[in-house]
């Protein structure tokens, strides 16, 4: 039973029906210094399949709800069951509440127009860090939520910039990037990797990695260009990690160009990922740049980093603030220097080696951790003391 000393804090939002992405709330429950529940849908349409509610793992502090939700296969038009959402913010006593959703999304404007109309202090998430002129009425949604929150917490720096570009320097804003579980995403011992590579039909090679989306914006086809010349080395092979709408070119391509047998192309649910993301010699991460979308964050790169994998990540949206000194930047476009680059990574040693050591170190930074207290001390305490 809690504590009546405890503040009592709810957070909701859709991504949390993955229980790896509850880790930051799981681990502010496990500091025993607030009474945290999560909402989420109890079953959602995710970008790469259908997601059920995952339970959380045993002997976690962290209470889960299940709500039902409505058309989540678009996610600019999602909402929560109405009657089950005011149900959930009015009968239970919480202190204060995280919308872990767009501002300008229906789900997002709905829960902080429920909140409004009960008087209750929030604070509302954003990765959007491009200047974006939404039609109406998704231009209110985000205008009426972000502007009755306490507090907004941008993903990253370009995220934080662009609320300041849109007029919102005089909301109080705190940087909260998504956090990695470092429970679940840490390196393996060299025994371990190269059973995990047997597996996978990977023994004996150098691997060279993608992980995420399967779509152009994601920089597959830079992936695939720079992997063409790469894989002219017969002890290199490709493992391309995700799903989307370029799955079966990739599985085309591979055969087309002769090498079917050194490019492994699956899919996995995100808490496999840990087993498998470890494997690889070097991963690229060559998001594009387009005038609709650029990375917002590239989780990808920290749960690369807290594998001991060295990264190399396009100069393109949030990844060089991400990425910081710990791995190599480079031109989104430029197939030539993907290429010098890899090779540098796979062929200089104690080069890798460095960036192994300084990418372990940074991905600590992203922890769910490192970032309970700051959660605590801002948004978990009404945002009172963000400047």
């Amino acid at each position: 039973m809690a504590s009546k000393s405890k503040k009592k804090i709810l957070s909701i939002g859709h991504s949390y029906v993955v229980a790896l992405n509850r880790s930051l709330m799981r681990e502010v429950a496990a500091r025993g210094n607030f009474d945290v529940t999560v909402v989420a849908p109890e079953y959602f349409h995710g970008d790469l399949r259908s997601l059920a509610m995952e339970s959380e793992p045993a002997g976690s502090q962290l209470k889960v709800q299940s709500i039902r939700c409505r058309f989540s296969k678009k996610i600019h038009f999602f909402y929560y069951d109405h009657l089950q959402l005011r149900k959930i913010l009015r009968d239970t006593e919480f202190d204060y509440f995280y919308l872990w959703e767009e501002p300008y999304i229906v789900s997002g404007f709905q829960v902080a127009w429920e909140l409004r109309r009960l008087g209750k202090p929030y604070s509302i998430f954003t990765a959007q860090n491009l200047v974006k002129k939404y039609p109406f009425p998704f231009s209110i949604f985000e205008k009426k939520a972000l502007n009755w929150s306490e507090a907004v917490w941008p993903c990253g720096e370009l995220v934080n910039r662009s609320l300041e570009k849109k007029g919102y320097e005089a909301l109080k804003r705190q940087v909260l990037p998504l956090p990695v579980d470092l429970d679940k995403f840490r390196a393996l011992d060299e025994e371990q990797r190269e059973l995990q590579k047997e597996k996978l039909g990977l023994r004996g090679k150098k691997v060279i990695g993608f992980m995420g989306r399967f779509t152009e914006e994601k920089g597959c086809r830079t992936f695939m260009a720079a992997a063409e010349i790469l894989l002219e080395n017969p002890s290199y092979t490709a493992l391309m990690i995700g799903s989307g709408i370029m799955e079966e070119e990739l599985r085309t391509w591979s055969h087309a160009v002769g090498f079917s047998d050194r490019v492994k192309v699956i899919s996995v649910t995100h808490s496999a990922v840990p087993s498998v993301l470890p494997v690889m010699d070097v991963l690229l991460c060559p998001s594009q740049s387009t005038s609709f979308w650029e990375e917002q964050f590239g989780r990808m790169i920290v749960e690369g980093m807290a594998c001991g994998v060295p990264v190399i990540g396009s100069r393109s949206g949030e990844i060089p603030f991400v990425i910081g000194d710990a791995g190599m930047v480079v031109d989104p476009t430029n197939v030539a220097a993907w290429v010098e680059s890899a090779q540098k990574v796979l062929w200089q040693e104690a080069f890798s080696q460095d960036l192994i050591k300084k990418g372990l170190q940074r991905a600590q930074i992203y922890s769910a951790r490192a970032l309970a207290p700051l959660v605590e001390k801002y948004m978990l305490a009404g945002a009172a003391n963000i400047k």
